[in-house]
């Protein structure tokens, strides 16, 4: 069976992704803090908002957060399908790992075949121009 090709997103592209992903959060967590007044209690709030943002958007039929959509990209599973809640959730928190280890497992996007970062190449996905259907 011969494998699907997408036209894969590179680095930039997602890290201005997710700098746009990054001002829609500060705008809501702005709004939090003007409601919620003890600082713990908003710090896992916007936690909350910031993992439940990510996995709802990138599960979702649009499969992607409203900065991937700004350009054009979305996150399928490595068989081209869409990605369950439980597996962007999964996703999500491996970006921890991805950082942890001083970014190298973003910086692998520009190294690996299929553009991916190390939480990608974990959960098995894979981040895609939206106008790309399989070649």
């Amino acid at each position: 069976m011969q494998e699907a090709k997408y036209k894969y997103a590179g680095y930039w592209p997602r890290m201005w992704a997710y700098n746009t992903d990054l001002l829609v959060l500060l705008v809501i967590f702005y709004a939090c803090s003007w409601i919620i007044s003890q600082d713990r209690v908003l710090y896992i709030i916007c936690l909350v908002l910031t993992i439940l943002y990510h996995a709802f958007f990138e599960s979702s039929s649009l499969q992607a957060t409203p900065g991937k959509m700004i350009l054009k990209l979305k996150v399928i599973s490595e068989n081209g399908g869409k990605i369950s809640f439980g597996h962007a959730l999964i996703r999500f928190i491996l970006k921890i790992l991805s950082l942890a280890i001083f970014y190298i497992g973003f910086i692998m996007i520009g190294f690996t075949k299929k553009g991916q970062a190390l939480h990608d190449i974990l959960i098995k996905t894979l981040v895609v121009s939206s106008e790309s259907e399989p070649l």
